[in-house]
């Protein structure tokens, strides 16, 4: 669900709203290369729990941190995605 709404928010994010999509999209290609090797060594299980614990700190720390330091809440998005 959150990864949905990271992709649906990019209007939303400060910044350049093309270059925040062109970001998350490049992120894809890495984290789906991680995570097909993780899977083959871990398993699924640890897998999804690594990723999906990965990103709710790295949302709590954008939700959390100081809103006018917008590069950071931009890579933690990234970091998220």
């Amino acid at each position: 669900m959150i990864y949905e709404q990271i992709t649906l928010n990019t209007p939303y994010m400060s910044g350049n709203q093309f270059l925040n999509f062109f970001l998350l999209s490049l992120v894809e290609m890495p984290g789906s290369i991680l995570g097909g090797f993780m899977i083959g060594r871990l398993g699924r299980r640890w897998t999804g729990v690594t990723f999906l614990l990965l990103m709710a700190i790295v949302c709590l720390v954008a939700g959390a941190g100081p809103q006018d330091v917008t590069s950071l809440i931009i890579t933690c998005i990234i970091l998220a995605k």
